[in-house]
């Protein structure tokens, strides 16, 4: 079944009423995120603002591995926060990917895989920018382009 330009409107007007909705939401969080020190507080935000955004359970992000593609989805976006621009959590790969995974951690070349991933989709996937500008907005930083590249600033 394929979806008429009108209902295709609609579904994007309600997505970006959900996105406003989750920034207001989260406003008590754009000043404690952009102040906060420790690198673990950074990260467990992070989990709670993506997981929150993606309507999933924190778990599932920092849990059991999981190959589900809004899992995955996530999983790189969190690693891409955590190693770009102002948002960076001063961690080596591995250390991020130990925190992501506590059953079995991901080893750094996974976690640099997804963190590639997030930065070639942001210029091709209209939507992976979307929802990455959100949730940057939702942590109180804005998404910059720098160079061929995107980061986070205050």
């Amino acid at each position: 079944m394929k979806l008429t330009e009108q209902e295709l409107n609609a579904i994007e007007l309600l997505v970006d009423q959900f996105r406003q909705r989750l920034i207001e939401n989260h406003k008590d969080l754009i000043n404690y995120a952009t102040a906060i020190n420790s690198s673990e507080e950074k990260f467990k935000t992070y989990v709670k603002v993506i997981a929150d955004y993606f309507c999933i359970e924190p778990e599932k992000i920092t849990g059991k591995r999981s190959r589900l593609t809004e899992i995955k989805r996530a999983r790189h976006i969190l690693w891409w926060l955590c190693r770009t621009g102002e948002s960076n959590v001063k961690w080596s790969l591995s250390k991020i990917g130990q925190k992501t995974c506590l059953e079995r951690a991901f080893d750094h070349a996974t976690v640099l895989h997804g963190v590639r991933t997030i930065g070639n989709d942001i210029d091709y996937d209209p939507a992976t920018k979307q929802d990455l500008k959100a949730i940057v907005e939702c942590l109180g930083f804005r998404l910059v382009k720098n160079g061929a590249n995107y980061k986070t600033v205050i």
